[in-house]
């Protein structure tokens, strides 16, 4: 039968779903789309890094912002103090939808499923999903 773990992994996966979702495609610079999967993030930093350490040699640095009618729009950073805005406003974003991830799981009540579960009846051995394979 299904326990309060069960319940709170498949509640905790979906609010992790959500806040992924917002942090890859709902950050928005310069009224522009940038994704922010966990590839771009990792590509953006490294190239952050680089250009912070070095003094920018590696500027102009290009991303890709969504795309319009016209087709594929870029941002390119040409400075270090241009690339730093960004790079701030990306990590304040990630950081903003993380925390509201936290809050959305921190509010829910368990309790409410403990007299629920109880009721519950056993599952037979053989359909149990959590100890059988297909």
């Amino acid at each position: 039968k299904p326990t309060i773990g069960l319940v709170k992994y498949l509640i905790e996966g979906f609010y992790n779903e959500v806040t992924n979702s917002k942090i890859y495609d709902g950050f928005k610079f310069n009224g522009r789309t940038v994704y922010l999967t966990n590839e771009n993030q990792a590509n953006y930093t490294s190239a952050y890094m680089i250009a912070v350490q070095t003094g920018g040699v590696n500027l102009p640095y290009t991303i890709k912002a969504g795309s319009d009618e016209e087709g594929s729009v870029y941002i390119s950073f040409s400075s270090v103090a241009e690339f730093s805005a960004f790079y701030v406003a990306m990590n304040a974003y990630i950081n903003k939808c993380i925390k509201e991830g936290w809050d959305a799981k921190d509010s829910v009540d368990y309790t409410v499923f403990d007299e629920a579960l109880k009721d519950l009846p056993e599952l037979p051995e053989d359909m149990d999903i959590l100890t059988n394979t297909l």
